[in-house]
């Protein structure tokens, strides 16, 4: 039998519709409280995070009295303010609201991709908004002007 958070993150992957939100195993091993997320762009800037304890007795061993909790980071700061952050035991509306938060954060990150277009600078590339188009799509590696054509087609 897979694991209660292997078996989340699927259940989270299923419910979701938008082709470009995929839901990982975000758990270190030793997690007394594991989680699944969406990362946006693959360098923990613009996230959505669910956690989940296994059950309720385990919640209340580490002192919390709900089973799941979900986290917004835009540009790297916990967005403790979203109309969306929510704590609770039911796991169907956990997943309802996470994927309804990654959606939230796809749209308001194409937003800014938008704004930043009309500025001038940036291309998006499969639904993300990538700033530097001499960068791989995680931000990390550079990429030669071939490689740049291969991954961007014409837009870098």
């Amino acid at each position: 039998m897979a694991h209660f958070i292997t078996e989340l993150r699927d259940e989270a992957n299923d419910y979701t519709t938008h082709p470009n939100i995929e839901w990982i195993n975000s758990s270190y091993g030793n997690d007394a409280c594991p989680s699944i997320m969406f990362d946006l762009d693959n360098d923990n800037e613009w996230y959505v995070q669910l956690f989940a304890f296994e059950d309720k007795e385990a919640a209340e061993a580490e002192g919390f009295d709900f089973i799941y909790a979900t986290k917004l980071v835009k540009e790297g700061e916990i967005d403790w303010h979203n109309e969306l952050n929510w704590t609770g035991d039911d796991k169907a509306e956990a997943l309802r609201v996470a994927i309804a938060m990654a959606e939230q954060l796809q749209a308001e990150h194409l937003r800014l991709g938008q704004l930043l277009k009309n500025l001038g600078d940036g291309l998006e590339h499969e639904g993300v908004w990538i700033e530097d188009g001499t960068k791989s799509p995680c931000g990390r590696f550079d990429l030669t002007p071939e490689q740049q054509r291969e991954t961007y087609g014409d837009k870098s």
